[in-house]
């Protein structure tokens, strides 16, 4: 199962607790002198572990088959500095997760609990402000770590914010493809965004895919033309969906309104992921969600999705499969994963429309589909808190701009390095031309 619980802190604690059982290497007369005043003088040569720190007692010869585990175990239990070597670690070998990329090492199964409370080391997180990145620390023995609105249970080390189990929730998408979260916005914020979007935001008629009769009406590139939606963004608790699903390094991908008439015939089943040709299977680069803003019902045209079909790497799903159709009241947030095939459906109702707010993510190496660095105008973006405008590309990637941080580049509009010069200025204060 899925956990935002990375093993990599678990296993630096279990390697300080293994000792290192080898043969001692052959003795070539080299003695080390101790030259201090009064020193021992002359003394073996200390030997050193594989990883080059010095080992403060030589090491015995232990080989399998020479005399019984519980010969060897009394024998090492008679030193005066003997950890005992937890029973699960000790006949394994050592494997590195830290060697995976982050959105993969998220997902890194847990280890035994019957290690003990001595031998573990939980990586909790108390989440900030920066929406769920809080800082990292280690639990102690009977500690559970709360915050203002964030808690970290003592047994499970999940992690919860404002009462949301994110773990559990990131578990269900990578089982089922999707999870849904009742009243996730309140009803008070619903009205407010109706208005906003009724009073800032213009929209057009927009086919849906697979549909020709154009009764869906749809505005994209909403950070462009209202701030209504800004605070949802920067939610800590979809950004911590979002990250334990993609990884840390994510940016928006689609911001849509769509309001959905009667007389509209049901949406193609499809994938969000589909535009990018990468082979399945693949790690998840795309994570979806939509807020209802009306009541969804089988008669006004709720989702169709097919439960764990992210999971069907090799095969088409036909059109006429069979569905689940998501019931949900107005406030309440589905989330999926790319790769989940789905389709809105028709709102056979005579006069109830089918309101919604639909945000997307990918992973930040991928092009989104709406180009948010050129959809956004820069003097809008200046108006955002800086987490907001990483999210719409201005992070750094590799070189940046002239090896500049972007959000830099965003305020004082250089796009040159300032310590750059001419050749024939470095030709004037330098032998050479700087390489």
């Amino acid at each position: 199962m899925a956990r935002l619980v990375s093993e990599e802190d678990s296993w630096s604690a279990h390697d300080a607790t293994v000792r290192i059982h080898a043969p001692p290497p052959p003795d070539r007369g080299g003695v080390s002198r101790d030259r201090r005043p009064g020193g021992a003088g002359p003394q073996p040569r200390a030997l050193r572990r594989p990883h080059g720190r010095v080992q403060p007692f030589p090491l015995r010869q232990e080989r399998l088959g020479h005399g019984s585990d519980e010969r060897r175990r009394a024998r090492r239990e008679e030193r005066p500095d003997h950890r005992p070597i937890p029973e699960p670690v000790r006949h394994r070998a050592r494997r590195w997760p830290h060697h995976h990329p982050p959105h993969l090492r998220l997902h890194a199964p847990r280890r035994q609990d019957d290690l003990g409370a001595k031998h573990r080391t939980r990586r909790t997180y108390e989440a900030g402000a920066r929406g769920g990145q809080g800082r990292e620390r280690r639990e102690r023995p009977g500690e559970i770590l709360v915050n203002a609105t964030a808690q970290t249970p003592k047994d499970d080390a999940d992690l919860i914010i404002d009462g949301l189990n994110i773990t559990e929730r990131v578990a269900e998408i990578e089982e089922q493809g999707y999870t849904i979260v009742e009243d996730f916005i309140s009803q008070p914020e619903v009205a407010r965004l109706r208005h906003a979007f009724d009073t800032e935001v213009p929209i057009t008629e927009m086919r849906a895919i697979g549909t020709d009769t154009g009764q869906t009406w749809r505005a994209h590139n909403l950070l462009a033309k209202t701030r209504a939606v800004d605070y949802l963004f920067l939610d800590r608790r979809i950004r911590a969906l979002i990250e334990g699903v993609l990884g840390p390094r994510v940016q928006v991908n689609v911001t849509t309104l769509f309001n959905v008439l009667p007389g509209e015939t049901r949406q193609f089943l499809h994938q969000d992921d589909g535009l990018w040709p990468i082979p399945r299977p693949h790690p998840h680069f795309v994570c979806n969600a939509l807020i209802a803003l009306d009541d969804y019902d089988l008669e006004n045209g709720a989702t169709h999705i097919v439960p764990y079909s992210h999971k069907w790497h090799d095969r088409k799903v036909d059109q006429d499969i069979e569905t689940t159709r998501v019931v949900m009241r107005s406030g309440t947030m589905l989330m999926w994963e790319g790769g989940l095939w789905h389709g809105g459906g028709a709102n056979t109702s005579k006069d109830r429309e089918r309101l919604g707010f639909f945000m997307s993510h990918n992973v930040a190496y991928l092009r989104p589909q709406e180009i948010q660095l050129v959809s956004v105008p820069r003097e809008t973006v200046k108006q955002m808190p800086t987490e907001l405008q990483r999210l719409l590309g201005y992070h750094r990637f590799g070189i940046g701009v002239d090896g500049r941080d972007p959000i830099d580049v965003l305020y004082d509009g250089n796009v040159f390095n300032p310590t750059a010069k001419l050749a024939q200025e470095w030709r004037g204060t330098q032998d050479g031309i700087g390489r």
